[in-house]
């Protein structure tokens, strides 16, 4: 009568390991990003803006551009601490000889963990000034 109770707990204790190991398998490691770009000055987002999400000598650099929502998301395979980086240019015709030349950027880090989604403002901040044309 012994063998039936130990027959049934070593059952039950296989079962509970398998279950285990295969919802382990499944998990979503999956990380993702998405960074809205917003002009500093005016509060309004900045679509077509140049991001650059990465790390120093990494295989995991991404470069792209943001959509018309002044937005851009990539999703990575692992976990870490990436830089986020995003400018734009614009240049007004002043005369026959000169334009005004308008760079704005922004930078920050971000971390990841496994299975995250997050999101993130970056702010641009704005230098000018008056070239000359060639």
């Amino acid at each position: 009568m012994m063998k039936k109770p130990v027959l049934v707990v070593s059952l039950l204790i296989i079962t509970i390991l398998s279950v285990n190991i295969f919802i382990s398998c499944d998990k979503d490691t999956d990380c993702t990003i998405l960074v809205t770009v917003i002009d500093g000055q005016t509060q309004k987002i900045v679509p077509g803006a140049n991001v650059y999400f990465g790390k120093d000598s990494s295989d995991y650099n991404v470069t792209g551009l943001t959509d018309s929502k002044g937005q851009f998301v990539h999703t990575y395979k692992s976990p870490a601490i990436y830089d986020m980086e995003a400018s734009i240019d614009y240049q007004a015709k002043i005369d026959e000889t000169y334009y005004w030349a308008i760079h704005k950027e922004g930078h920050n880090s971000f971390r990841l963990r496994e299975g995250d989604t997050i999101k993130r403002d970056l702010i641009f901040t704005q230098s000018d000034s008056i070239k000359k044309l060639y």
